[in-house]
């Protein structure tokens, strides 16, 4: 018996791991480790989706995926903290909000196959079968491995389909902006649910292209009746348009396509260079086919269900013409960047070729991307170098919180995605 227990208090040891402590972690889309975990994306088993939405009433899955950069797996893990509607931590009891195990490993992985770059391509599909979802909200999901080292952390929305809304874009009031903005009426049904006092029961979140940094919140409406509530002020809801975003194609190592200019081997490594942009802020606008700053992964060059493990990596290479160096720093932005500002991402002028340029290391993909700057502010500013046209084709999402006078949850009613040029 004595053996019996000590082998038993030894098993259980060597699988010993750390969980890290929720509440020490920041409520936002972050990698915490660039160099090892590349190509994170989601997907509802077919497309790429730009928000990670799940529906409580739906048959519905989404895909989280992504890659590690080494040879052999390793074991992570994943668990949700629910967040409030602006994403502080919540006071709830977690079970109250979710029933199962609180973390969960994950048992979805391919090594790569034949390729120059070794990667372990890693899956989590949810919703999970050993963690279930109370309360539709906000959820942030975490990644880690078994020492407790955080690797990862997404915003995922769990949303119901009890309100809806009709979403019409009109021309600005304001007349300086109806060349470069998009403006938005909206009208709420709010089904059988009666709201007494708007701006505190009701929050509405809209978000372009899935941006989380184009966030805009609403919480009062113009004026409102029974279960109908009118957002409908001149020029409240107001984004710059943009223009459509640039693309590549590098979604083969041999094969040109869209904006490629050539394809090289260096040692053992390989390097993509595109075709040189120029700045377009003056420029007329020029519709193209985008995907709203998304990355699409996917190789030609290989069949269709084993691109995860057999798609390469490469070296890519952005080249922005410039007769001079400008006033700001140029950044590659879009999805591509997490939607941020990073140095990774950074472009270096060279004054000998009077042009920006860049190299990020990626995979095989459809990518959508633009160059960005900051504004004197530090907001991120596409305007400066892609220019703003009112006829841009975008993709807008809305989200609707609703918490009764009086109740505990943020439940989340709708989240839908409208299109500019299908409204």
């Amino acid at each position: 018996m004595r053996k019996i227990t000590f082998f038993s208090l030894f098993f259980i040891c060597i699988h010993l791991k750390a969980q890290p402590s929720l509440g020490s972690i920041p409520n936002i889309d972050s990698i915490y480790d660039a160099e090892i975990m590349k190509s994170l994306n989601f997907n509802d088993g077919v497309h790429t989706v730009s928000m990670p939405i799940i529906y409580n009433n739906l048959p519905y899955i989404l895909n989280m995926e992504f890659d590690f950069l080494e040879g052999s797996p390793r074991r992570l893990y994943y668990t949700f903290k629910y967040c409030e509607k602006d994403w502080k931590d919540s006071p709830i009891d977690p079970l109250e909000i979710m029933q199962g195990v609180n973390e969960v490993e994950i048992n979805q992985f391919q090594t790569s196959f034949n390729t120059y770059t070794s990667y372990v391509h890693y899956r989590i599909t949810l919703p999970s079968s050993q963690i279930k979802f109370r309360q539709t909200g906000n959820y942030l999901i975490i990644i880690y491995d078994q020492d407790g080292q955080i690797y990862c952390t997404r915003r995922i929305f769990y949303a119901g389909t009890q309100f809806s809304a009709n979403l019409t874009f009109i021309q600005p009031v304001n007349a300086s902006f109806i060349n470069s903005h998009q403006s938005i009426n909206i009208l709420l049904n709010t089904g059988n649910k009666t709201v007494l006092i708007p701006r505190e029961e009701i929050q509405m979140e809209i978000y372009q292209n899935g941006n989380p940094l184009s966030k805009q919140v609403l919480s009062e409406p113009l004026f409102f009746s029974g279960n109908i509530l009118r957002y409908t002020k001149d020029d409240e809801i107001l984004f710059k348009a943009g223009k459509e975003f640039r693309s590549a194609n590098v979604r083969s190592l041999q094969n040109k396509s869209i904006n490629v200019r050539f394809w090289d081997e260096r040692k053992g490594e390989f390097h993509c260079f595109l075709k040189d942009d120029i700045i377009r802020a003056d420029k007329n606008y020029i519709f193209n086919i985008d995907y709203n700053g998304k990355m699409v992964y996917t190789s030609p060059d290989v069949p269709a269900n084993t691109a995860n493990t057999r798609s390469e990596y490469f070296y890519l290479h952005f080249k922005l013409n410039s007769p001079e160096k400008l006033d700001r720093e140029v950044y590659v932005y879009g999805l591509i960047s997490n939607w941020r500002i990073h140095e990774e991402y950074k472009m270096t002028y060279d004054e000998i070729e009077k042009a920006y340029k860049a190299t990020i290391y990626c995979k095989n993909a459809f990518i959508d991307y633009a160059f960005a700057t900051l504004d004197d502010k530090n907001n991120i500013d596409l305007s400066y170098i892609e220019g703003d046209w009112s006829e841009t084709e975008n993709d807008y999402f809305v989200l609707v919180y609703y918490r009764p006078y009086g109740g505990r949850f943020d439940n989340l009613m709708m989240a839908t995605k409208y299109n500019s040029n299908r409204s």
